[in-house]
């Protein structure tokens, strides 16, 4: 067994159980050698024999309950899981009992449960790359189930079109994203959040005048709505200071801000006026709030970059300046496919010994 020699092990330990047919521990024995070949019909009828004989055995149920899980007998699984998981204290083999806990209560279509422990795996495990795969392929089955029965059930809801929107969204195809939101609009055009989001994604997807036109009413629209759309009131302002209609901006990133302090694209927004009017100590605290409110934000820290330089500030600048590249190129290396993220991986590692 130290050797991990299982086939010449379980020779011998079939030998020892016909010799010592009262032994719960060669039983046990005999079961983890039976388990460590994924012989699992073979480990569970061992586990369950050395239960018989003694039930105190340490971990014994643990690996009862992930034999027959294995085995595809959920429902047996479960209550010897469920307490292992709940009371065993050795932390490689609670981590296997959860992983088989998880796969049982998928397999018993009792998917919120699953979701609770994987929870608890992701807690304790957060960095195990099979915990992390469960929970992977976990939220993904709970994701693409609920999308296949809000189309089976509302196939002609805004919901639908919202939803084609957002996941299209999530992987950066804005156009496309647009006109599902308009779709989702056409269904109903008093649905809280699409007009914002329309109006986002043509930002995104086009710099064509037209676009941003669409845009501009598609965030009036909104405010039409929830006139306390703070956002609404930030991205209006933008396109007001591109345009170089600085006071108008200044005023609706004001109003955004007094509807919702923790904005850090209206306190960038007001820096880069001051910066253009002159008033370079007042944007110096905007940009420096900014990044308080968002650390990771690669904008404000490019704008102080450039303040520091201008105020002659030169360690600082260069400080913010190696602060924005790295975060910069950390984003570009994140926005890669993962694909191709997983072939760089794989040619700069170091060839096995």
């Amino acid at each position: 067994m130290a050797a991990s020699d299982y086939p010449q092990a379980i020779a011998l330990l079939e030998q020892i159980v016909k010799i010592q047919p009262n032994s719960a521990e060669s039983y046990a024995s005999l079961g983890l050698a039976y388990y460590s070949m994924a012989r699992y019909d073979k480990a569970a009828e061992s586990f369950r024999k050395s239960v018989s004989l003694n039930s105190r055995l340490p971990h014994t149920k643990a690996f009862l309950g992930m034999s027959e899980a294995e085995n595809g007998h959920f429902q047996e699984s479960l209550p010897l899981l469920e307490k292992a998981f709940a009371t065993d204290t050795d932390k490689e083999i609670r981590r296997m009992v959860g992983l088989h806990l998880e796969q049982a209560y998928m397999g018993l279509e009792q998917p919120l449960r699953a979701g609770e422990v994987v929870q608890t795996l992701l807690r304790d495990y957060p960095d195990d790359p099979d915990v992390l795969y469960m929970a992977s392929r976990l939220f993904y089955q709970l994701s693409s189930r609920s999308v296949a029965h809000l189309i089976e059930v509302a196939p002609n809801s805004f919901r639908v079109r919202q939803l084609m929107g957002d996941l299209l969204e999530a992987s950066k195809q804005y156009g496309p994203a647009a006109v599902q939101y308009r779709k989702a609009i056409a269904l109903e055009p008093s649905a809280p959040g699409l007009h914002y989001r329309l109006g986002r994604m043509l930002i995104l997807s086009s710099n064509d005048p037209a676009a941003w036109e669409e845009a501009r009413q598609a965030f009036q629209e909104e405010l039409k709505i929830d006139p306390t759309y703070a956002r609404c009131y930030v991205e209006l302002a933008e396109m007001l200071r591109k345009q170089g209609r600085l006071d108008e901006a200044e005023k609706l990133f004001a109003r955004g801000l007094s509807l919702s302090a923790d904005l850090p694209e209206a306190q960038v927004g007001l820096g880069r006026i001051q910066v253009a009017q002159g008033r370079l100590t007042e944007a110096l605290a905007r940009f420096q709030e900014a990044l308080r409110l968002a650390p990771t934000s690669d904008v404000a820290l490019f704008e102080l970059s450039r303040l520091y330089e201008r105020l002659g500030r030169s360690q600082e600048a260069a400080a913010a300046k190696a602060a924005y590249e790295k975060l910069h190129n950390e984003r570009m290396e994140k926005s890669d496919n993962i694909l191709m993220r997983l072939d760089r991986a794989e040619e700069t590692s170091p060839p096995a010994q």
